[in-house]
């Protein structure tokens, strides 16, 4: 069983601290707009955005020595089109940045609202933040992430975000598949998906069945962000 107790092992140089796809489409659902992630019970998504918001502040504290890393999910078309490498460092603030400029007008025009796919406004990068534009569910996949992990002596990545289910999940499973391996802690109560019982069943099926993913609460980050 994989619930991770402690986070002794672990401190802010050799873990990264990554938030999946938040993007107000995915953190603030309009039920207006067809495809948008609409959670069962609003006090659940409160709840999540919550400690998202919680892990966001207290890893700002700690700009100089932790690696933050944001993903955008991107359809595949509109990152192989544009940018060869979909991984890039924030070097002036995401509202102004020519990243951003470019991410919006890259947008899939299926979205109704473009601006709703960009990052929510409580859950935005700084400046030295990674960013990564995927174009598939995992963090991972067709991304340097895991090299980047690698060459900067990071043994584990803390994941929070969305949706737990997919690209969540997906990332847990492929860190395990990196060469070297990477561990993921997931958050447990800074993911979320729609439904509470979905929530529950993939959350005891990492704990469960995935080796090398950990699960961990907000307060235990936190804990090792005040070390």
């Amino acid at each position: 069983m994989a619930i991770l107790n402690d986070l002794s092992d672990y401190n802010v140089r050799n873990t990264a601290f990554g938030f999946i796809d938040c993007q107000t489409s995915m953190l603030e659902p309009d039920s207006s707009f067809k495809g948008e992630l609409e959670y069962e019970d609003e006090n659940f998504r409160q709840e999540i955005l919550g400690n998202i918001r919680r892990l966001v502040t207290k890893t700002s504290e700690r700009l100089e020595d932790a690696l933050r890393i944001f993903t955008l999910w991107a359809s595949p078309l509109e990152l192989t089109a544009i940018r060869k490498q979909p991984m890039y460092l924030l070097k002036t603030p995401w509202q102004q940045s020519d990243a951003r400029n470019s991410f919006m007008q890259r947008i899939n025009p299926k979205f109704n609202e473009p601006q709703r796919e960009d990052f929510h406004p409580q859950v935005r990068p700084s400046i030295g933040d990674v960013i990564i534009e995927k174009p598939y569910r995992s963090a991972f996949s067709d991304t340097d992430l895991a090299k980047m992990l690698c060459k900067l002596g990071c043994k584990a990545l803390v994941l929070s975000g969305v949706r737990t289910d997919k690209c969540i999940y997906d990332t847990a499973f492929d860190g395990g598949g990196c060469s070297p391996p990477i561990t993921c802690i997931v958050v447990e109560d800074a993911v979320g998906t729609q439904k509470r019982d979905k929530q529950r069943d993939h959350i005891w099926h990492m704990k469960n069945q995935l080796e090398l993913v950990k699960v961990t609460t907000t307060q235990k980050v936190c804990d090792l962000l005040d070390r």
